[in-house]
């Protein structure tokens, strides 16, 4: 209702102006600089007039004059062209205080902060008394302080609709972010409006055929309906929404707009991308056959922002099915969901905290370069397209477990099951076949560890010192355990910034470890709580969420370089529905799994082959040879492991001979996906091994047609590839037979 009280309020002062309507539509696009606050209002309140004098007439009203004048004062913008001053700031939300009642916006205007570096809007939520209004930012807040001036629009968020959306990509606020020019409408609609009156709905229910038969055979579609659309990654959703939206073009001639709500970053320009080759949007000078339009609220964008983006997107369907009578697919894509710092390789073998001050008692960091820790993601169109492996050199990573070049990896394991040595196997592994630097950002580290791992690391030459320090393939920084929890809170956002350095001047394919991720979510809370924030679910801060998603989405793959991040996490209590590991969940694109069984059996790494994932894992990305045989490797070990309480009780001579020949290549199986490392070679005397992907696959491949049934099952024991396990049974079999 608010929203349509506004509408009436605008048009009725703009009829009561002797402006004309030419000259109030003479501006088109309201996000370009103007002198002053007249000159902005006037192309919006023209754009509002302009929609609304389309519509049939309404019928002349048969109130009073003295009701009418009542109801312009209650429903009146009052306040237009006031400026306001910002009083306070907490993350998102910002109070801006008014000199008088005049001046002050009623919910959901739309304010603009003046002398911004960048266009900051916001939104009134509520009214505090004393003149204050609470506001939501549309974007970040960094860099605002108190005493700000703030406009009153006059008016709701307002956001460009019509032909000249389709084929493009628009931010909450309707501005393009596709790097592609201003989108060219006359068109523009507020995105808080009313549902459509109860007389104006259609009555009875129709269908809406999709061409899809298993859709319209078993669950069709209803015309005007909402359904969920339910599914895993790498299940075909992207696919079947594409699909959808080709067919309804055909079939209906009708449009569809995309929702991107809280939508990775990646995942929106690999959609974009794919619409593009599938031809559902066209460039250039077809642009106006695409046959859709996307909008945008990605998922490291402030709350503000997120929250109102599905109204945006429904407001730009509106549009078509209000004033073109199209049938409009509307896709929601997830209903649910300063500091300077030295960067470059005078970072490499060193230990910096939160401040990027070194803490190892080597000097200062001589550098050049240096970036704030509070930065925006990469932008949709400066993001590679297509997924490629990161091949790691190590057997059980590679062939079962993938890691995606730019993806977040978890990894699980508990004490003395290898997590550092698997972590420097990594980054000696990275350094050697991609040329490229890592990074490990100890947050809410214990100081014995954290200085364990940096020993470590010199012995096994990961860090090298004195002359040699160019040489060192990693950087450290610590927020350790005792330190404050804003330090904790900002030790991840520093040690993602130093790898940002190496992927965007140098190009580098960065691994970036970050232990533990859990502990950033507990110090991210202990901040929200000392700063009078109201708790979420279990006592969470209330910004869970979009705290971890300013992080994580800045952890990607660009045209110039990769950021792989591998992430410890720690599950409260075992409970896997707690908020903080759920949240980091949504994010992970493999796991890897160090058990502790496996560790038992000595076998290193000890990665479980059966609970270790991967979203690479599917034919369509590594090719049926290597899915076919990554599944034939987990078919063997899992039929292995449901015969082990059989051999428990009964023993092996009451298997079947199929079942003895599964146990017994099981069991070179398992012994064949351990490794010798090369971070390990001093301490154990054996070199390591660097195996080769396609290597990797035949060996695995060969074990599995029963090539190498012949061979003991000792020979497979901590060996690199196939070769040296045909040379290590030859070898055993000379000393049995002297």
């Amino acid at each position: 209702m608010a929203s349509r009280r506004i509408l009436s309020s605008l048009l009725r002062s703009s009829q009561g102006r002797s402006t004309s309507k030419s000259s109030l539509l003479g501006s088109r696009n309201p996000r370009l600089p103007s002198p002053g606050p007249a000159r902005r209002l006037a192309p919006l309140l023209g754009r509002v007039a302009e929609y609304s004098t389309s519509s049939p007439a309404a019928p002349p009203s048969s109130s009073s004059p003295a009701k009418d004048e009542a109801a312009k004062k209650t429903y009146d913008y009052g306040g237009k062209g006031a400026i306001g001053k910002v009083c306070q700031v907490i993350g998102a939300i910002v109070d801006v205080r008014f000199e008088d009642q005049e001046g002050l916006p009623p919910i959901m205007t739309s304010l603009e902060v003046q002398d911004h570096p960048t266009r900051l809007v916001l939104e009134v939520s509520h009214h505090l008394g004393q003149n204050v209004v609470r506001t939501i930012a549309m974007d970040g807040t960094e860099g605002l302080v108190r005493g700000r001036r703030v406009l009153n629009t006059g008016a709701p968020i307002t956001v460009p609709v019509g032909r000249a959306t389709l084929g493009r990509i628009m931010n909450v606020l309707g501005e393009p972010i596709d790097e592609r020019g201003e989108i060219k409408t006359e068109h523009y609609l507020p995105i808080h409006r009313d549902a459509p009156a109860l007389v104006d709905l259609a009555t009875g229910q129709e269908i809406l055929a999709t061409g899809i038969k298993v859709v319209d055979l078993l669950a069709p579609y209803q015309r005007g309906g909402k359904i969920g659309l339910f599914g895993g990654a790498g299940v075909g959703k992207t696919v079947l929404i594409m699909e959808l939206i080709n067919n309804v073009a055909k079939a209906h001639g009708g449009f569809s707009v995309f929702a991107g709500v809280g939508e990775r970053t990646r995942e929106g320009n690999d959609l974009y991308r794919e619409m593009i080759e599938s031809g559902v949007i066209k460039l250039g000078e077809k642009q106006s056959e695409s046959k859709c339009a996307l909008v945008y609220g990605q998922m490291n964008e402030p709350p503000g922002a997120r929250a109102r983006v599905g109204l945006t997107g429904l407001t730009v369907a509106e549009y078509f099915r209000d004033a073109e009578g199209q049938d409009v697919l509307l896709f929601i894509d997830n209903i649910f969901r300063f500091t300077q710092v030295p960067v470059g390789r005078a970072t490499l073998g060193r230990i910096m905290n939160v401040l990027g001050e070194p803490i190892d008692e080597r000097g200062e960091i001589k550098t050049e370069h240096y970036l704030p820790i509070h930065r925006d993601a990469p932008a949709l169109v400066d993001l590679a397209t297509g997924q490629e492996i990161l091949a790691t050199g190590i057997k059980v990573v590679d062939l079962l477990a993938p890691y995606q070049r730019g993806g977040k990896i978890g990894l699980f394991g508990g004490a003395g099951v290898g997590k550092t040595v698997l972590i420097m196997e990594l980054i000696n592994n990275v350094a050697k076949a991609h040329g490229g630097f890592s990074v490990f950002a100890g947050v809410g580290e214990r100081t014995r560890e954290g200085n364990d791992l940096y020993r470590e690391m010199i012995e096994s030459g990961v860090i090298k010192l004195g002359e040699k320090q160019s040489e060192s393939k990693c950087a450290l920084v610590y927020g350790q355990m005792n330190e404050p929890p804003g330090a904790r809170a900002r030790v991840g956002l520093t040690g993602l910034t130093v790898a940002e350095y190496f992927r965007d001047a140098e190009g580098q394919d960065v691994l970036l470890f970050i232990d533990n991720i859990f502990r950033f979510t507990q110090a991210n809370s202990e901040v929200s709580a000392l700063l009078g924030r109201i708790p979420s679910a279990v006592g969470y801060q209330p910004t869970l969420a979009s705290d971890l998603c300013a992080l994580q989405e800045r952890i990607t793959t660009t045209k110039k370089g990769s950021i792989t991040s591998v992430q410890a996490i720690y599950v409260p209590a075992d409970d896997l529905t707690d908020p903080a590991p759920a949240t980091t969940f949504a994010h992970l694109d493999a796991t890897t799994v160090l058990s502790r069984q496996i560790s038992e059996l000595g076998i290193y790494p000890a990665v479980d082959p059966l609970d270790s994932t991967s979203r690479m894992l599917s034919p369509h990305i590594l090719g049926e040879e290597h899915y076919n045989t990554a599944r034939g490797v987990q078919k063997v070990l899992q039929n292995y492991k449901n015969l082990q309480d059989i051999i428990a009780i009964l023993g092996m001579d009451e298997l079947s001979e199929d079942d003895k020949l599964t146990v017994a290549r099981a069991r070179k199986i398992q012994r064949f996906l351990s490794q010798p490392f090369h971070v390990a070679e001093i301490f154990t005397g054996a070199p390591g091994k660097y195996v080769d992907l396609k290597e990797n696959i035949n060996s695995f491949q060969g074990l599995l047609d029963g090539k190498y049934d012949d061979l003991p099952e000792q020979s497979f024991y901590m060996v690199g590839g196939i070769d040296e396990v045909v040379a290590k049974a030859e070898k055993i079999s000379k000393e049995a037979a002297a």
